[in-house]
């Protein structure tokens, strides 16, 4: 029930009817917002990384770089100059790269 079904703004009103909406009611419409945002960036997120070419991974002691397009990249890096993707984590077989906070894996296929 919507708290501003049965209210009537004119005349008398029925102290017992809330006029607010309830803060759980408030929760619940920002936690779908926020994953409607979520699944928003992530399509986002695999769009780009469709438009690479990532070739593979090295990683030693000290560092873990991807090698997309020809250029190889650490974490933290834009994956392309003209857009806000970036290199969050680097794997044997896996990649997580992050837009506006949201993450998405990128799975490598291993060939013998």
């Amino acid at each position: 029930m919507n708290a501003y079904s049965d209210y009537n703004s004119v005349g008398v009103r029925d102290p017992m009817i809330k006029t607010v909406r309830q803060k759980s009611e408030e929760k619940t419409e920002k936690k779908a917002e926020e994953k409607k945002t979520a699944i928003i960036r992530q399509r986002e997120i695999y769009n780009i990384i469709n438009k690479c070419r990532i070739e593979g991974v090295v990683i030693s002691k000290g560092k873990r770089l991807v090698l997309i397009n020809d250029r190889l990249l650490a974490e933290g890096d834009k994956i392309l100059p003209d857009c806000d993707v970036y290199v969050y984590k680097i794997d044997y077989k896996l990649i997580k790269f992050s837009l506006d906070g949201q993450i998405a894996a990128y799975s490598l296929n291993t060939s013998k």
